[in-house]
């Protein structure tokens, strides 16, 4: 996969899980990488064979691949300690106070918002394509 008009390019090698949805189709599916056929540009997974090119979105393997994790995950911590924070200390004092709830369901809120922003799945149509290059060294 590599992104249009740069030198950005992210490998994706025989055997990895991927998440992707193909053209004809309005839901991703997750398979492991088989094989591929570079000169035809074919993706062999476990259930099925299709072209490169046919890739519409693909969603990145892993929790922590995009920009968004060195200030998102703090977010959701803050959030949850804020939260029980909040519960623990209207507790304690026995009556409703909306100013120590209101933090910690917000910044989770804002963590929560932030990630469907951020970590959406890659299209091709905008800025990346699809191409599978056979990068295998060979000795004669």
């Amino acid at each position: 996969m590599e992104k249009i008009k740069s030198t950005k390019s992210h490998k994706i090698s025989a055997g990895t899980e991927i998440t992707f949805q193909l053209e004809d189709r309005d839901y991703y599916i997750t398979e492991k990488i088989v094989d591929f056929i570079p000169e035809e540009g074919v993706v062999i997974t476990e259930s099925e064979v299709f072209f490169a090119d046919k890739i519409v979105s693909l969603i990145p393997d892993g929790g922590y691949h995009r920009k968004g994790r060195f200030f998102i995950y703090p977010l959701y911590t803050f959030g949850a300690t804020a939260t029980v924070a909040g519960l623990v200390g209207t507790g304690y004092e026995k009556k409703l106070r909306p100013g120590l709830l209101l933090p910690g369901p917000s910044s989770f809120a804002a963590g929560w918002l932030l990630q469907k922003w951020l970590d959406r799945p890659y299209k091709t149509k905008r800025k990346y394509r699809f191409r599978v290059i056979d990068l295998r060294m060979k000795v004669d």
